[in-house]
């Protein structure tokens, strides 16, 4: 795992501590995670933990596809003894522990009907609040053909009266939108980063994001 402070950019070092697991041409070790879009500008509270950038290869990876499905094991280690903020890589001993307790507790089912997700919202809010919001949206639309990308976001809290599992979430996603890209990046019990977007992300050739 390899996390950067909340205000700290990406760097080369950042980038070669990441890519020494990785190999050239090589599909079957992958790193997943993200950049934050603006690394200098000091991030909300719910984004702290996820610091400028979060990247991690998965212990135990699953990959599917319409012909097969690949269930895989990795294993990584290393002997630096200097280690970056927020990187942590086990040593040898560790990581084929770690790797074999994981396997072990790897089991199959059959994957039935989905039980819907109650999240039972006791409390909503919305920044910006719809008075303000729908202005923006009205001269954005004004502005159509002057620009070539414009993105509007804003932040909707909800408290919800019992706890979310998040990867419940996300399976209830998939079902409901087969066309879409699914994510999701647990950081412990109560940090999760998940969505579904209608528009690819990235693609990568070997190395090589394009």
């Amino acid at each position: 795992l390899w996390r950067g402070p909340a205000e700290g950019p990406f760097t080369e070092e950042s980038h070669a501590r990441v890519s020494r697991f990785l190999r050239p041409g090589e599909e079957s070790v992958r790193a997943y995670g993200g950049i934050r879009f603006d690394p200098k500008r000091r991030p909300a509270e719910e984004w702290r933990d996820f610091g400028a950038y979060t990247f991690l290869i998965p212990s135990v990876e699953l990959r599917t596809s319409p012909s097969h499905s690949v269930l895989s094991l990795n294993v990584a280690w290393d002997n630096l003894r200097a280690r970056m903020e927020g990187e942590t890589i086990d040593s040898i001993d560790d990581a084929l522990a770690k790797g074999h307790s994981m396997l072990a507790s790897v089991s199959g089912g059959k994957v039935g009907s989905r039980a819907p997700v109650d999240v039972g919202p006791s409390e909503t809010c919305e920044d910006p609040a719809r008075p303000r919001w729908d202005p923006l949206v009205g001269s954005v639309l004004g502005e159509m053909g002057k620009m070539t990308k414009l993105v509007l976001a804003r932040r909707s809290r909800v408290l919800c009266e019992s706890p979310v599992d998040p990867l419940h979430l996300l399976a209830c996603l998939q079902d409901q939108d087969r066309k879409g890209y699914q994510f999701c990046l647990l950081l412990g019990r109560d940090k999760a980063f998940f969505g579904s977007t209608p528009e690819r992300l990235y693609a990568r050739s070997g190395s090589r994001v394009v």
